[in-house]
Order: C-alpha cells, then structure tokens, then sequence
C-alpha cells in the first residue's frame, strides 16, 4: 500500500509561519550551484582518510534513539530505531520506486557559514555516491523549503550525547524532515569523514537499520530482518578503524531491498511504501 500526508496545514503555510516566528535568515537556504563538491578537496579528504584510523574517536549516529518533533511537524512521534538490516518491528518503510527525494541545506544556524557550507557539500557529494547505484531512488538538492522532503542543519552541541556526530529519519508520510550534524563532527579529527557519516545517515532516509540491529550485546536495537549478505564493514555498520563507505554487499542489498513490493510480507513484516511529499 501507499501512504500519503494526511489532510493538514499545506506545508507552504507553515513555512511561512515558521519565517514570521524565527525570521527569514533562520529559514535561509543555500543554492544548490554554490553546493557542488571540490573534486580536489575530496582528493585531499581521502588520501588524510587512509592516514587518520589511529586517532578517529568513537561515534555514532543518533537515528535509531527516536525522532524528536521536527520545526515544521510539530506532532508527536513514536520512537524509530535504526546482508542489510530492514524493518521497524511491525512494518519495513521504503520509498515507492522511481521517486526523488528533494532536500535542501540551511544556511544559518552554523558556527560559522564556512560549516554550513562545507555541510551542505558532504551532503551533495553523498547524495551523488547514491544516486550513481541507480536502485529507484535519487536525491536532489533543491532551493526551496515548500519543494523538501528534508533540511540539512545544524544541531550543536546534543545533551548527554557527546560521541553523536549525526541524525536522520526512515522513509514517512510526513511531508518534511530533516538530517542533523551536530558539532562532534566539525571535530577536526573527523571532520573530513563528513560525507562518509552522510552515507551512513542516507541510508536510513532510504530504510536501511543499523547492521547491528539484531546483533546481541550492547548494540542490540531489535525490530529488523534481514535483506542481501551480512557484512560488519557496511556503510550502515560503527567501524572504529575506517568511516562509513557503500560496499559492495550494500549495493547488493539495496537493490534487493527495492525490488520488494508493496504489500508484500518480509521477515514477518509488511512492506509499507511512501512517496516523498517534496
């Protein structure tokens, strides 16, 4: 089956309003054409990669501890945890095939605008490293609020969530969300891994769990199945010795994951496809 935004307040009316109450700049978006990734920068970013293992701290992302309600949704939600692992315990949430998930990349609410643009980048180049698999879905970076299905922003410093580096959301009927990088990752032991965490945050926006999610011990999180060939070095995987990167295994079991149908029983869970309200 296919879910659509139930019947509210159209998203332009609430961008508005939220621009009355915190003032246009908070809303401010960065064009696209001043987002493009620096192919040489990335070049530098990869070679100090293969150098940093030793001194890359402990993290992880926040997706799998509950989505909070969001600025534009302002409505309570039920917490979402994070081959592949798939599934929220009673259902499997994907995006229908053939969509295109738009998304923009706030401009202010950064330390400095130099962060928010070189966030914005990693997103871009991520985006790019999963649009290239050619699964059924694309991400596209757009310049208007109303035409997003996600915001990129900032989140600071996070409470009681000191190694967090980032947060994202599982596909939904809401008709705007958003991806968080807190301040952990401008840390300039890590910082250069800022489009390897946006691989990994990617892929829960396209369904993906965490691989650990069924593991037992301290990372257990319950709930999933599994789709395609188990692999510990995933991009949806915590490696302590290299950041986040599309294996081989993760192409094949997206592409599994999105030949499924709706409708269809999987791992004891139905398959529930959404379609981005962009």
């Amino acid at each position: 089956m296919s879910n659509k935004p139930a019947a509210r307040k159209p998203k332009a009316d609430r961008v508005k309003s939220a621009e009355d109450a915190l003032g246009e700049q908070a809303l401010k978006i960065l064009l696209p054409r001043d987002c493009k990734p620096d192919v040489e920068g990335l070049k530098v970013n990869q070679a100090r990669n293969e150098h940093a293992v030793q001194s890359r701290p402990t993290t992880h992302c926040a997706t799998d501890k509950g989505m909070k309600p969001r600025l534009l949704n302002m409505q309570n939600k039920k917490p979402h945890l994070g081959g592949l692992q798939i599934g929220l315990f009673d259902h499997i949430p994907r995006w229908r095939k053939n969509v295109t998930v738009n998304w923009v990349a706030f401009a202010d609410g950064y330390e400095t605008p130099d962060d928010a643009l070189f966030a914005a980048k990693a997103m871009r180049r991520a985006t790019e490293e999963w649009n290239a698999l050619d699964f059924g879905v694309q991400f596209k970076q757009v310049d208007s609020l109303e035409d997003a299905n996600f915001a990129l922003g900032y989140g600071g410093q996070p409470a009681s969530r000191d190694r967090v580096l980032a947060e994202a959301y599982f596909p939904t009927a809401d008709d705007i969300s958003d991806v968080i990088v807190y301040k952990l990752q401008f840390n300039p032991q890590v910082k250069h891994e800022m489009h390897n965490t946006f691989l990994h945050e990617l892929g829960h926006v396209l369904g993906l769990r965490h691989e650990h999610a069924e593991w037992s011990g301290r990372l257990f999180e319950g709930g999933s199945t599994t789709i395609g060939t188990t692999n510990p070095k995933s991009v949806m995987s915590y490696d302590p010795e290299e950041p986040p990167i599309i294996r081989d295994s993760d192409k094949e079991g997206i592409r599994k994951f999105y030949a499924l149908r709706a409708g269809e029983t999987f791992g004891g869970m139905e398959v529930v496809l959404y379609i981005p309200d962009n």
